[in-house]
């Protein structure tokens, strides 16, 4: 649904990410986190939601709203008293390339951090928190991993996959994921491209900086599930963070995947799909 803006409505920027707002009937409100721009109007107990990832909307500029916005609206049983935007996980996993390919040596254990771009989940507050949306912070490319009959729809994340990594306050929408790949087969692994099931990881909040729970993924041999264990807590030299978020699906600590793949034969793997 279209919606226009009148005169006497004022439009207002909030800033800040991770917060509980309180909003009125008299004005929209505004935020931009990441690559998303995103408009909310109250209405009573009435509440209207517009989203767009187009890059060319000027964050700087929001005095003029697009008029080709599309409008949610959601009809609330009580009156609304306050919006929530907390940060979530992707609702697919991520097939992972990193910058530069590495040899992981038989009996090798690595650590490595990848910085992922969280969703944004809208609620409101009344007498009680209802989820109304979620929407990516950035937009990912689609690819596929595994072969025509097996496989499953990921999404497509570069990443420098370093060994050290640094907070970045200046993007509150990325999470850094710590994951240790270990490579408990009889011959060299090649990690080219890996899976990261990160729709089980829990979200902690250390500093202002978005950590997950530690991955391990234990790579067994060609052509066999690799173990995948979600610690369920933050690493070590994170412990006095906060959890904000739990994982999308219900978290089982381990589970069998497949993790590592190459292309050959039917397989589709890491070919960004637009």
């Amino acid at each position: 649904m279209a919606m226009k803006r009148t005169d006497d409505m004022k439009l207002k920027r909030l800033t800040g990410n991770w917060n509980t707002y309180n909003i009125s009937d008299d004005q929209f409100y505004y935020w931009k986190i990441g690559e998303a721009n995103l408009w909310i109007r109250r209405d009573k107990n009435e509440i209207y939601i517009a989203t767009s990832h187009d890059k060319n909307i000027a964050a700087q500029n929001i005095d003029h709203m697009p008029e080709d916005l599309e409008w949610a609206r959601f009809a609330i049983k009580e009156e609304i008293i306050s919006i929530e935007l907390t940060p979530a996980m992707p609702d697919r996993p991520l097939v992972v390339k990193p910058e530069a390919s590495f040899y992981l040596t038989v009996g090798t254990k690595r650590t490595i951090y990848v910085r992922i771009p969280v969703w944004i989940c809208i609620s409101i507050v009344a007498k009680a928190k209802n989820k109304l949306l979620g929407i990516p912070s950035v937009i990912l490319s689609n690819t596929w991993f595994g072969d025509l009959v097996d496989g499953e729809l990921c999404y497509w994340l570069s990443s420098g996959a370093r060994s050290k990594i640094e907070p970045d306050p200046s993007r509150p929408y990325m999470t850094i994921c710590p994951i240790t790949l270990q490579n408990e087969s009889d011959e060299n692994l090649l990690v080219e491209k890996f899976v990261v099931r990160a729709d089980n990881s829990t979200l902690f909040v250390y500093n202002g900086q978005l950590y997950t729970d530690e991955i391990l993924i234990s790579f067994k041999g060609k052509d066999k599930f690799s173990s995948i264990a979600f610690k369920g807590r933050p690493r070590k030299e994170f412990s006095g963070a906060t959890r904000i978020a739990d994982p999308k699906k219900k978290q089982n600590k381990k589970i069998l995947a497949k993790s590592f793949d190459s292309i050959k034969g039917d397989h589709l793997l890491g070919m960004p799909i637009k």
